[in-house]
């Protein structure tokens, strides 16, 4: 048994696991942070993936979720930012060819995987690069470690291919996806 919020904010007592239907939110005590109001906030499991302008928000994921890693650079006024509320972010780059964009990082908090919110931003960013006019090939690239991100690409119809300069270093996995 477990607690959700359903659409119109009322709670229910279901059966069963969480998550096992994706129109509902669980209640997660003690989701705390910067940016959210506080404890007993119901997290939602399939949230709406929007384009922002709130770097922060993006820099706080960042660090959430790659707190190992080097943090991504948000400054960069080319780049076009996609969150999925405080459980994911994404970010695509339009390259200085004109005709190629490149899949920035993107990041799912460890509750949340599973449930294809990466998927989801992958074809977020796909349909942006369709609706533009010069963008012919999207790019990106994943580390051998991550075979889930390389299967996500590969679901949405990516295949790998050898760059003719390897740009990302030589221990990394090179995706394409023509999109005309």
């Amino acid at each position: 048994m477990h607690k959700v919020q359903n659409q119109k904010g009322h709670l229910e007592t279901l059966p069963g696991p969480a998550g096992d239907r994706h129109d509902l939110h669980p209640v997660c005590p003690g989701a705390d942070h910067p940016h959210g109001p506080g404890k007993d906030r119901p997290v939602r499991l399939r949230p709406p993936l929007r384009r922002t302008k709130d770097l922060r928000h993006i820099l706080w994921l960042d660090g959430e979720i790659f707190a190992d890693d080097d943090p991504v650079d948000v400054w960069d006024p080319s780049v076009l930012w996609w969150a999925a509320g405080d459980l994911a972010f994404c970010g695509v780059r339009p390259l200085s060819c004109g005709t190629s964009a490149f899949l920035l990082r993107a990041g799912v908090v460890e509750e949340a995987r599973g449930r294809g919110l990466q998927r989801r931003m992958i074809q977020t960013r796909l349909l942006w690069a369709k609706t533009q006019e010069r963008i012919q090939t999207v790019i990106t690239y994943t580390i051998p470690e991550n075979p889930w991100s390389s299967n996500n690409l590969i679901r949405c119809g990516f295949r790998l291919y050898e760059p003719q300069e390897r740009w990302a270093g030589e221990a990394v996995n090179y995706f394409q996806k023509k999109i005309r």
